[in-house]
């Protein structure tokens, strides 16, 4: 039984919505008249979700939404708002809000995004335990020598448990898929299918029929009804790769199944349920795609509470060697003993900025262990654009801060208290 907190400072809006959810939910119900009430509640009490007005006086909902962040930043929080409200709203979305419901309530509406909420909340504490069962940095086949990829890593195993959408962004070559295939190999879909689909290589006018399926008839008169690769991935997890390249049309029905877990396959309203985790990843920038209205702005937001920023290889020069040391062992084989770099081939590798990333530095490496010379991988091994790096002054490493989300900045500053313990005008109607 969750522990829900109702805050809205019209006492009437109060007790309509806590008779409504104590009939619908099985859940322990506490309303607080006024931002000021709940902050006294927060401060004595736990509480799993807070539901709360925006226009409220004379303490604000984002005012309070600010203090519930410091007392409670594990609490997760829906926001009721108006229509002339929503851009507000959806701005708070960045500062740690699950999601936003916009007035007049829509009852079903609440009840999913209070589900959803809930299970969001859940799935986050369950994965606390995860990671004490989980050595840090050791995912297979991922290196993180440098800060920013293990921050990264930390973001993987900390949300590896949650059933919530993922978007995984970077450039080409970074990894963005090994990344996917690791929350999946750590989460609890694991013995269940992994499908990948390369939204990039389907044709605009098939999407739709290939992510949701097709009614009886559609394809052709008398032809079955056919699985799109929704269904298919069933109980498991289906990666979108570079979702920019998702239609118009596919991203009404994504957002749908999002809101609903129902599927709505082509030539029919009848939704079809389908237990699937969705991970995306994007080369583009979705937000300027939304800006010119290339992209959902609700999609967006579905996708977006888990972020994951992979940064290019000349962002995280620390993993370069490493990396090449991973690939290396791979060309010798079991039981061979990999040829060693020279020092200023080294120094070429770590000062290169591999425009392709960690794709590219892979081929110079196989390329490399076939050009050795004299047993050594040297200038000579390498490609002139490569080996010309070695008489460059000493790459800077750029280790900028990822860009943030909310959810992000949630698990990392857990992460830094966790680390410390051991050694975020008028009513509206």
């Amino acid at each position: 039984m969750a522990r829900i907190l109702i805050v809205d400072d019209d006492p009437f809006i109060l007790k309509l919505l806590q008779s409504l959810l104590v009939k619908t939910k099985p859940h322990e119900m506490t309303t607080a008249l006024g931002g000021e009430k709940a902050l006294d509640l927060l401060r004595q009490n736990e509480f799993d979700l807070m539901i709360s007005d925006i226009q409220m006086a004379p303490m604000s909902g984002m005012q309070l939404l600010k203090e519930a962040r410091r007392l409670r930043p594990e609490m997760a929080v829906i926001l009721m708002t108006a229509y002339g409200s929503v851009t507000t709203a959806v701005e708070a979305l960045k500062d740690g809000v699950f999601d936003y419901v916009t007035k007049p309530l829509k009852v079903e509406e609440l009840l999913i995004t209070i589900d959803r909420a809930l299970r969001f909340h859940e799935a986050l504490a369950e994965n606390v335990n995860l990671r004490t069962r989980l050595a840090r940095y050791s995912f297979q086949n991922i290196v993180a020598e440098s800060d920013l990829m293990r921050r990264a890593c930390d973001l993987v195993e900390r949300v590896a448990a949650t059933d919530s959408p993922v978007l995984i962004r970077g450039e080409h070559g970074t990894g963005k898929g090994l990344i996917a295939q690791t929350i999946h190999a750590y989460s609890k879909r694991k013995a269940k299918r992994f499908l990948p689909v390369s939204l990039a290589q389907i044709p605009e006018v098939q999407m739709t029929t290939d992510l949701f399926g097709t009614a009886k008839g559609v394809l052709g008169d008398g032809l079955p009804a056919r699985d799109g690769t929704l269904r298919q991935a069933h109980g498991g997890v289906l990666l979108l790769d570079e979702i920019e390249h998702l239609s118009m049309a596919a991203q009404a029905r994504l957002i749908h199944f999002l809101n609903t877990r129902e599927v709505l396959p082509e030539g029919t309203e009848t939704g079809q349920p389908a237990d699937v985790r969705v991970i995306a990843t994007a080369v583009a920038d979705l937000e300027q795609l939304t800006a010119q209205g290339r992209f959902r702005q609700d999609l967006l937001q579905r996708l977006t509470p888990i972020t994951i920023d992979i940064p290019p290889l000349r962002e995280r020069r620390a993993d370069i060697l490493p990396l090449v040391a991973d690939f290396l062992r791979l060309e010798a084989g079991p039981g061979h003993e990999a040829p060693d770099v020279l020092p200023q081939a080294q120094r070429a590798l770590e000062n290169y900025d591999w425009p392709r990333n960690v794709t590219e530095l892979e081929e110079v490496v196989g390329l490399a262990c076939r050009t050795l010379d004299a047993g050594h991988i040297t200038l000579h091994s390498l490609p002139d654009a490569v080996a010309a790096a070695a008489s460059l002054a000493a790459a800077p490493v750029r280790e900028a801060p990822p860009r943030g989300t909310a959810l992000k900045e949630f698990l990392l500053d857990s992460l830094k208290h966790s680390r410390k313990a051991a050694g975020p005008g008028s009513k509206e109607a």
